[in-house]
């Protein structure tokens, strides 16, 4: 759509309604401009992944110490060695190392970060385009479709009506293969002149 159009500035400055909201989330909030509280989509499915693989990391965790716990204990019980010996301790030493590294490699900690520097060299690519974008999450909702505005009928058409399937009388014909009576013929007709608003 193309077209031109003129806008009247009825307000500026702390007559704006915006302006007003912000006061008075900062009436009731000191860091409402420096704390961003809503998430964008993508954070909001970060969020959720982030909870599935802790608790996955948790448990995984939980079950690494008690079985490398076992493992230390068989090793202690069938060598020659003491609870507190050298050996001993620097064994279990390594099982904790062991157990400590799986957990970190389960939770993605660099995750959100590499998402944030791809969003920003988006925005960067964007600019050099001369798009400016303010707000991140506006890369995120850039290609999604929210609304759908429609005609009364809720139809999406161009217009250009075509019949598929004519039902006369408690049947149902293709209209392209249209082979019926005369009684069914003559109904047609008449309903079609009954539903017409057209006149000589």
């Amino acid at each position: 759509m193309r077209g031109s159009g003129k806008a009247v500035v009825l307000a500026v400055g702390c007559h704006t309604l915006k302006e007003r909201e912000i006061l008075e989330e900062l009436d009731s909030d000191k860091n409402a401009l420096t704390i961003e509280k809503t998430l964008t989509p993508f954070q909001a499915k970060l969020e959720v992944l982030a909870g599935i693989i802790g608790t996955y990391a948790k448990l995984i965790c939980i079950a690494s110490i008690l079985l490398f716990g076992v493992v230390w204990l068989l090793h202690v019980i069938f060598s020659n060695n003491d609870l507190v010996d050298p050996i001993s301790v620097k064994r279990a030493i390594d099982l904790a190392c062991t157990v400590a590294a799986l957990l970190a490699v389960c939770i993605p900690e660099g995750m959100p970060l590499v998402i944030s520097m791809a969003m920003a060299f988006s925005v960067q690519a964007l600019k050099k385009e001369n798009l400016l974008i303010k707000n991140l999450d506006a890369l995120e909702t850039s290609g999604q479709l929210h609304e759908v505005v429609t005609g009364k009928t809720a139809t999406l058409t161009e217009g250009e009506m075509v019949v598929e399937v004519v039902h006369a009388q408690s049947r149902k014909h293709i209209a392209k293969q249209l082979e019926v009576t005369q009684n069914v013929l003559n109904d047609l007709k008449t309903a079609i002149i009954l539903n017409s608003d057209a006149h000589m």
